[in-house]
């Protein structure tokens, strides 16, 4: 698949990546699948062109930005701190989701910070998460200040679960929010119904 964020910021093949999207889906549907849920949160912004040519599949996907928006306001979050690709930053699906919650207000990540970040996604895309990756993520870890950070890229809950994995639990200062684990969360709720 092309990448979402080259199509985002550049334009660059954004109808092959919405028609990829949209095959994957097609294909889990035909083949029994009863809910879905995107992995990847920068590919949450080809959505409305999906939904838009498949209203039918509006109930059968998860959002996990939508998940994870609704969880930060239901726990009191203010000001949670978003880890993300530049896609999905720049296309302000986090900050736009969260608007329908309520007055919250994500902080993001300076220009220098994304380049740490891209630096942490690659890693792990690489499988190159070595001491030093690990040392430098917990230090930018460590230096964000806000009590609650949203891990909104696939790859860094990874990261951090290799980074602050201590004696079977993870752990670091602030409160930690995995889009994926609020997804099913959201899809556990379902099944209960």
């Amino acid at each position: 698949m092309p990448s979402r964020v080259r199509a985002i910021l550049y334009n660059e093949k954004y109808q092959e990546v919405v028609e990829e999207l949209t095959t994957s889906i097609s294909i889990l549907l035909s083949g029994g699948a009863t809910d879905i849920v995107l992995a990847c949160n920068t590919s949450h912004y080809f959505l409305k062109d999906i939904i838009r040519n498949h209203p039918e599949w509006q109930d059968k996907i998860v959002n996990i930005i939508d998940a994870t928006c609704e969880e930060i306001h239901r726990q009191g979050i203010k000001n949670p701190y978003l880890i993300a690709s530049e896609g999905t930053i720049d296309t302000n699906i986090y900050q736009n989701a969260l608007k329908k919650f309520g007055d919250e207000e994500i902080l993001l990540p300076t220009a220098d910070e994304q380049i740490l970040i891209r630096e942490f996604i690659e890693a792990v895309k690489q499988n190159v998460v070595d001491q030093k990756i690990k040392d430098k993520f917990r230090n930018y870890i460590d230096s964000i200040n806000s009590d609650c950070v949203i891990l909104g890229c696939t790859e860094i809950p990874i990261i951090y679960r290799e980074t602050y994995l201590i004696g079977g639990e993870v752990r670091a200062k602030q409160r930690i929010i995995d889009p994926l684990e609020m997804a099913l969360k959201q899809l556990t709720a379902r099944r209960k119904k």
